[in-house]
């Protein structure tokens, strides 16, 4: 923690930097961090992702990946930063910025995306089209990308009846 001690008064500029970070790289640090109660702090209660799913059935989402991670011994989640690129522009996240966690004792990857409008999150998503900036493509990603899918899943066919 960073201070500033000028005649006598203290002011903590740790608190000062994290309120400038957007929410979006807030989201991914505490992710990072396996912090799920900070994350849902960010999340809006009136939040729906664009398949309808709520704030608490994506925090069920992101905890199960979470859960996995630990599941396969990871204790730390290194961050990389790459494009969508899924040929042909099938999705509508095509060439969008995206993340990937990686597992330090799995080697497993989480690759997702975070929409963020006017100091919000819009949307979390999962992508397995992910290449890194020197063009490699993600090889680890199904287990993470199938347990945060079937969770998802579970929801919406419960969502359905």
């Amino acid at each position: 923690m960073s201070q500033i001690k000028n005649l006598g008064i203290t002011i903590n500029t740790d608190a000062i930097h994290h309120s400038k970070k957007s929410i979006a790289l807030r989201f991914i640090e505490f992710l990072q961090e396996f912090k799920i109660d900070e994350i849902e702090k960010l999340l809006d209660e009136d939040f729906k992702d664009s398949l309808n799913l709520n704030k608490y059935e994506n925090l069920a989402a992101i905890k199960a990946v979470l859960q996995k991670f630990k599941e396969e011994g990871d204790t730390e989640l290194t961050l990389n930063q790459g494009k969508c690129k899924i040929k042909n522009n099938r999705c509508s996240k095509a060439n969008s910025d995206i993340y990937q966690l990686i597992g330090n004792n799995s080697g497993h990857t989480f690759d997702f995306g975070i929409d963020e409008k006017k100091g919000e999150i819009t949307e979390i998503y999962s992508c397995m089209y992910f290449y890194d900036k020197h063009g490699n493509k993600s090889k680890n990603y199904h287990t993470m990308f199938v347990t945060y899918a079937l969770k998802l899943a579970d929801f919406m066919k419960k969502n359905k009846e």
